[in-house]
């Protein structure tokens, strides 16, 4: 009944009861959980001095304030943060993302082209956690991938994909799956505090394979 609650189709919910019956355990949130560790991926996104992570994703998946969770999580740890933004041309985009860093004491650098993006990331410190931002992307528009893979093919750039949660099951699944070709494998699910379904996190998965990195369960920053 639960699963049928959060939308999961029928031989998603097959599949996971089976694995949860497997578990030898007698409570059933135990067994669930043991279910989902055994048929999907998790892994915390790990940021890495000089390795940058670029968020990518529709527009409106919440991939500026993402960044700022991120830069924010990392401050308070006392680590260094660089946060770049490609997102340049969206009205307000440098705005709202400056007014995190700001508040964090973190310089904020546009990129507006890869060459610049490249020499960004080449001038950080030694200890620098880079995090960029980029632009809501489409991705079943052949010009905006397009001009997002420019970017992307900057050297040692780990693309991670955010979705917001609570979506179709099946959209969100054909969505995810449309950016693996950009070499994504990881994936942060968004607004969970305002969600009450979670089916499209686990088919998106499903159909992708993708690390599950992160969620996000608050509309505010630095909690």
């Amino acid at each position: 009944e639960a699963l049928q609650f959060h939308g999961l189709p029928r031989r998603l919910s097959a599949r996971l009861i089976d694995l949860a019956n497997s578990m030898d355990m007698e409570d059933i949130e135990a067994m669930l959980a043991g279910a989902l560790d055994a048929g999907y991926d998790f892994a915390p996104l790990n940021l890495v001095p000089r390795k940058p992570v670029m968020l990518v994703g529709q527009p409106g998946a919440g991939k500026t304030v993402t960044v700022a969770k991120l830069a924010a999580r990392a401050v308070m740890k006392g680590k260094s943060v660089k946060v770049i933004t490609t997102d340049t041309i969206r009205a307000g985009g440098v705005a709202q993302l400056k007014g995190f860093t700001d508040i964090l004491g973190t310089p904020l650098e546009r990129a507006d082209a890869p060459d610049i993006l490249r020499n960004a990331i080449s001038d950080a410190e030694e200890d620098d956690l880079i995090l960029v931002d980029s632009p809501g992307t489409n991705p079943f528009n052949s010009v905006e991938i397009q001009d997002l893979k420019r970017f992307l093919e900057v050297d040692g750039i780990e693309p991670v994909l955010v979705i917001a949660a609570g979506g179709d099951v099946n959209e969100s699944s054909d969505m995810a799956a449309a950016w693996r070709p950009l070499g994504v494998r990881r994936v942060i699910f968004t607004r969970l505090d305002a969600t009450r379904r979670y089916g499209a996190i686990i088919a998106a998965a499903d159909a992708t394979g993708f690390i599950l990195g992160d969620v996000s369960l608050s509309p505010y920053v630095a909690e």
